[in-house]
């Protein structure tokens, strides 16, 4: 997996690295906006965090330009702010699609405060899992509206609910929220679930809460993800 972050801050990775190291992000560091966004594509991030007392007039359009095509759960993207980042400032953060707002100390540095808290983005994240939930867990549902296969990536699984971005996502456009799918398998390395899955959002990437899984399944869930 790849974090970007794009920070002035010379020591950003030394503060930083080992926490990416232990949830397996390659971080990579860029000091200048521009370059990042030019970039951005080729880097192809997992997560962005973007240093807003150093580039205060760019993390607006790196926000708008990620979220152009990629949704809040695909890459999510995380703010560094001053002290006096504004609550206006912050409900726009909101609104473009930022997941996370951390707030430097005066003398700028990742301390200890600001660690446990991309720990805790990154844990909600399932991230110390991803590698091993794309590689060894599939899930395919039929569209219960045309009879459509529907496959796609398992982005995040949980005993409760399972985050799915579909290989062709028009072919879910005509799902909404509240609808339950019954026609669903997953796989679990050599294990197989078939559960009912109640959409919660579809935005291109669906979450779906599980309905009624047993507690045989759920353990299979967790067993896996422990």
């Amino acid at each position: 997996m790849k974090a970007l972050l794009i920070s002035d801050l010379p020591r950003s990775t030394d503060d930083l690295q080992p926490l990416f190291s232990e949830y397996k992000f390659d971080l990579i560091h860029y000091r200048s906006p521009l370059k990042a966004l030019d970039n951005i594509e080729e880097i192809s991030p997992n997560i962005v965090l973007i240093n807003t007392r150093d580039f205060p007039r760019h993390w607006k359009p790196i926000t708008q330009h990620i979220r152009w095509d990629t949704s809040r759960e695909e890459i999510p993207v995380i703010l560094l702010t001053p002290s006096d980042f504004s609550a206006d400032e912050a409900d726009k953060a909101m609104f473009l699609g930022v997941q996370g707002i951390i707030n430097l100390k005066e003398n700028n540095n990742f301390n200890d405060d600001v660690l446990k808290e991309l720990r805790m983005i990154f844990n909600r994240y399932n991230y110390n899992h991803i590698k091993n939930i794309e590689k060894s867990v599939q899930f395919l549902f039929t569209n219960p509206i045309n009879e459509t296969i529907i496959t796609g990536t398992v982005k995040n699984l949980t005993e409760n609910d399972i985050v799915f971005l579909p290989d062709m996502p028009a072919n879910v456009g005509n799902l909404n929220a509240g609808m339950v799918l019954d026609q669903c398998s997953l796989k679990i390395e050599h294990n197989f679930i078939v559960p009912n899955c109640k959409i919660v959002s579809n935005d291109g990437v669906l979450n779906l809460k599980f309905v009624d899984l047993s507690g045989e399944d759920k353990k299979t869930i967790t067993d896996f993800l422990n």
